[in-house]
């Protein structure tokens, strides 16, 4: 038996109403708007842990080369002791990456792929959030120039910084906001997520996250400086 369908059924069947469109497009924008914020949060977040992971990496090779340097952390470039004139990054190097011998080899790993010395960062390259690199606590790196003085003179380690991330400059040192251009300028300390927080290692190996008002300089006694201890 042969059936027949009219050809107006089948298309109105198949066919979706403006109403059911518009529902469609409701929806989906209610989605993207629950969503958007959720994916950014996890990026944000997986920055977050990336750049204490690379930070904490640094202060161990820090630490490492302490052990075998008379319990002194890496002098700063422009150091004119005894010791050649490479980076503090140069001389971690070998600590983090073996094959690694030169400074254009640590160049071309960069440009290759991330380093423990490149910050993640998911908003890098904002206004609140500029590029991110990382640098020597500018007290530490100033006095460990011709000082040269040991961790075991600090009173109190963990509650000085070593190292962080810093508003990208090149540069080897890093300088409190409240003393340099304010928030955002070169060499300060680089503000994630959109501008509150600054990952930190202090002289006893440990990473934390440090807001605007932690990371002040200005106004702090000597026992809650994180910037210098004397």
């Amino acid at each position: 038996m042969r059936l027949f369908f009219h050809h107006n059924a089948v298309r109105r069947f198949a066919a979706f109403t403006l109403v059911e469109l518009l529902a469609v497009i409701a929806m989906i924008g209610v989605l993207a708007g629950i969503l958007i914020p959720v994916v950014t949060s996890i990026r944000q977040g997986a920055g977050d842990v990336q750049a204490a992971n690379n930070i904490r990496q640094l202060a161990v090779a820090e630490m490492a080369y302490a052990s075998e340097h008379h319990g002194q952390l890496t002098p700063i470039w422009n150091y004119a002791g005894d010791l050649p004139q490479r980076t503090w990054m140069i001389r971690l190097v070998p600590y983090i990456y073996p094959d690694v011998t030169s400074s254009s080899q640590l160049s071309t790993l960069r440009r290759s792929s991330d380093t423990a010395f490149d910050m993640p960062e998911a908003d890098r390259g904002t206004a609140t959030a500029p590029l991110l690199s990382v640098a020597m606590n500018w007290s530490i790196a100033t006095q460990f120039g011709p000082a040269l003085y040991p961790i075991h003179s600090m009173p109190k380690p963990s509650s000085i910084i070593m190292l962080g991330e810093i508003v990208e400059r090149n540069s080897d040192t890093m300088i409190p906001h409240d003393i340099g251009s304010g928030v955002g300028a070169p060499g300060t300390p680089g503000f994630r997520r959109s501008g509150t927080k600054a990952m930190m290692a202090f002289c006893d190996g440990h990473v934390a996250a440090l807001t605007v008002a932690e990371l002040t300089y200005n106004n702090k006694t000597q026992s809650t400086n994180p910037w210098r201890w004397w």
